[in-house]
């Protein structure tokens, strides 16, 4: 047996490397020279070892469990140890507090524009508004920090699941959970907005599930700051952002309004509204194509908030809703009728779910496979019923005209013409036919209107003004309008310069066939001189009617329409009247350029179609504005209006 010599066997120990798995980091794109740390804890295994020669922020392999984990890196008082997400303007992070001992949420804004004075002042001003807002359902802006001249922010991390993650994880989500996650971004928006602020990038991925089990909106990341610097290039999430923006308009309330549609759209049917491969496809279809209708996603949402959401998600700004309280207030509305479908029930509630169940898609889905086949059969005896009653009485013909007059009665209201109305139509002015004017792209800049209410008139006149949202409701007496004589409600604001001045009729008066609902422009002295009406008489035709009041006769109305009954040609020149009555309701629209003015209308808002032309010098100063005149005494007349607007260039 051979026995081998003992020998001396040496240990030497090899220090392995630690693996780099990502060269640029955000250290790199920032510009911020991060503090090395020693050791590191492993979020996956939670042991310690040395990361003393790794890169911060770069991304390594646990030298024990070989899973991927970020290297922590010190700035100033904060130590980052994980990522959270991606913005527009940078990348955040958790972090803690090392003097205070608390996690917070770092955001890095990127090295472009940190060395712009302009740029880090505006930072400031934006910031110093963000820390202002302090909202249970807004995650908290604690500070803006420079370091070396490149800005941080410092926010508050809210611990919990986001809503992208949970939209991943259980696919489209329950109506009502949305809608309370709306109510509650809603209301947060209302407390940005009272600040003067937008917030720029609201996306499910922004939306975090507090520890109390409410919707709480993240990353303030002031995207309106980034894109009013990256002029031309997109800031922000494409399947989110609002068209405007897109076009290179700046972010506003109802941008924010979009966006938060654009998030429920998704959450409640399981995709975004628009379909695209790449997000050049997917900004390419928002721009130039409408959204898919909600109900067509999920048929089992309902009316009511498939509405709200589609109304959202309008591409002009000014259709949708006014305001995130306005938002609020119609999911509050939905949340009910849901709850009180859920309640309904009994005999009562077995014969009205019929209706409610053809009118509803959502009901109607949501109802069990046996109880819809049991009102299947009960709908369908109860038309073989109706069916042979109709049949035994031979009532289908006066069933059919009754329909039919209604409908017309309900969408034309048509009073028969008077013969005056007729003879006072003009031949067009040719050389005012051939004005020119700027198209609807040219007036980009929507204004603050400052309304005020007045009676026109040489008696006390009664009348009153309410707005209700997106409604403004005018009432007012007064004879003599359509005769040139201001005797009116008139609900005015001021416009200077060139514009264009849009307001929807939802209903005009109608106590007599001269009564007067529609736009009034004037010069800057409202009280008098002459002026420009467009709108709806009381027996639905429109018209457009030039007034100069100032060669009228020194007489009291009363007298001088005792002695001129008819219209006094010195008074108004009607420059247009409809052959026959319009439907309302219709979108007027008046363009002013210089002296010359161009009405016309639309049934959409977004089609126009030219209605008549003329000049009138009114002055650089305008007063615009919505009138009302019943013409007939003793009278209070009423008209509504929506979607008012005044956007100059």
């Amino acid at each position: 047996m051979t026995i081998e010599e003992n020998k001396q066997i040496v240990l030497r120990s090899v220090k392995k490397k630690t693996q780099g798995l990502v060269a640029v980091t955000d250290a790199d794109r920032t510009g911020i020279d991060f503090v090395r740390v020693d050791e590191a804890i492993c979020p996956h295994c939670n042991r310690s070892f040395s990361v003393a020669e790794s890169k911060p922020l770069s991304y390594i392999s646990c030298i024990i469990c070989k899973k991927r984990m970020m290297v922590p890196a010190r700035l100033d008082g904060f130590t980052l140890y994980s990522p959270i997400g991606e913005g527009g303007m940078g990348a955040i992070y958790r972090a803690t507090d090392d003097m205070l001992g608390r996690d917070v949420a770092i955001k890095l804004v990127r090295r472009k524009g940190a060395d712009d004075q302009e740029y880090r002042d505006l930072l400031k001003r934006e910031a110093s508004s963000a820390g202002k807002i302090n909202h249970p359902r807004v995650a908290q802006v604690y500070a803006l920090n420079f370091h070396d001249g490149h800005p941080y922010l410092v926010m508050e991390l809210v611990s919990g699941e986001d809503f992208a993650s949970k939209s991943e994880r259980e696919g489209k989500l329950e109506e009502r959970a949305v809608l309370r996650m709306g109510l509650d971004v809603a209301e947060g928006l209302t407390a940005i907005n009272r600040e003067g602020l937008v917030h720029g990038d609201i996306k499910p991925g922004n939306i975090v599930i507090d520890r109390d089990g409410n919707a709480k909106l993240v990353d303030f990341g002031l995207s309106g700051v980034m894109r009013s610097i990256e002029k031309g290039k997109l800031v922000g999430t494409p399947n989110y952002i609002a068209p405007e923006l897109l076009r290179g308009c700046q972010d506003t309330h109802r941008s924010d309004i979009y966006s938060l549609g654009a998030t429920l759209y998704y959450l409640l049917a399981g995709r975004i509204p628009f379909s695209g491969e790449t997000p050049q496809e997917v900004v390419k279809a928002r721009l130039y194509e409408k959204p898919l209708p909600l109900g067509k996603a999920n048929r089992k949402v309902s009316v009511f908030t498939q509405k709200l959401v589609m109304r959202m998600l309008e591409t002009d700004p000014m259709q949708r809703p006014t305001d995130s309280q306005v938002v609020a207030a119609e999911i509050r509305k939905a949340l009910s009728e849901l709850d009180s479908d859920r309640c309904k029930g009994g005999a009562a509630g077995f014969f009205k779910s019929p209706f409610r169940l053809l009118g509803r898609g959502r009901s109607y889905a949501t109802v069990p496979e046996k109880s819809r086949w049991s009102v299947i059969v009960v709908l369908g005896l109860v038309a073989l019923l109706a069916l042979l009653v109709a049949v035994r009485e031979r009532s289908f013909i006066q069933l059919y005209d009754f329909l039919r007059d209604e409908v017309r009665l309900r969408r034309s209201r048509i009073v028969p013409a008077d013969p005056m109305l007729q003879g006072g139509r003009i031949e067009a002015d040719l050389s005012t036919a051939a004005l020119v004017f700027p198209s609807d792209k040219s007036f980009t800049q929507e204004s603050k209107l400052a309304w005020q209410s007045v009676n026109l008139g040489d008696h006390i006149l009664g009348g009153s003004t309410m707005q209700m949202g997106r409604l403004m409701v005018v009432q007012g007496s007064g004879r003599g309008m359509w005769e040139g004589f201001d005797s009116c409600r008139y609900v005015v604001a001021k416009a200077d310069g060139d514009y264009a001045f849009y307001a929807r009729v939802d209903a005009f008066a109608a106590a007599d066939k001269l009564s007067v609902s529609g736009i009034m422009i004037k010069g800057a002295e409202y009280a008098a001189g002459p002026s420009l009406v467009f709108g709806y008489l009381g027996n639905g035709q429109l018209f457009m009617q030039v007034r100069r009041p100032d060669g009228a006769p020194d007489l009291p109305p009363r007298l001088f329409r005792r002695a001129s009954p008819s219209r006094p040609a010195h008074l108004v020149s009607l420059v247009n009247i409809s052959e026959k009555p319009l439907p309302v309701s219709l979108h007027l629209r008046i363009v002013r350029s210089g002296k010359g003015y161009e009405a016309s209308h639309s049934k959409d808002g977004t089609k126009w179609r030219r209605f008549a032309v003329c000049e009138i010098d009114l002055g650089r100063i305008n007063s615009v504005g919505l009138t009302v005149s019943s013409h007939s005494p003793k009278e209070l007349a009423t008209a509504k209006f929506s979607q008012v607007r005044l956007m100059t260039p």
